[in-house]
């Protein structure tokens, strides 16, 4: 009987035994998913940091191609008014050199 008894006994322990071991193992597989769940937490919060970087890097090359876009009309329309002053001047010397010689002719 005492045999019989110390058998169930043991029986009884391996049993709490193998049911410790798997409380533990489910406590790190538990562990081991709120890790992973976290590292997926950041990998999303990395991703999401670095489109918000090119989208600002996006908009700052777009304004930046717009400012060079607008000193460049800038340059063209100083360029034509320098031209257009030229031209005024270059006719205006002409017409005096005109007036010049027409005085002298009637001289």
């Amino acid at each position: 009987m005492l045999i019989l008894l110390k058998g169930q006994a043991q029986l009884a322990q391996q049993q709490l035994q193998r049911q410790v071991e798997f409380i533990v193992a489910q406590a790190q597989n538990a562990q081991i998913q709120a890790l992973q769940q976290q590292v997926a937490y950041q990998q999303q919060q990395q991703a999401q940091a670095q489109a918000q970087a090119q989208a600002q890097a996006q908009a700052q090359a777009q304004a930046q191609a717009q400012a060079q876009a607008q000193a460049q009309v800038q340059a063209q329309a100083q360029a034509q008014a320098v031209a257009q002053h030229h031209k005024a001047q270059q006719q205006q010397q002409q017409q005096q050199q005109q007036q010049q010689q027409h005085q002298q002719a009637q001289q």
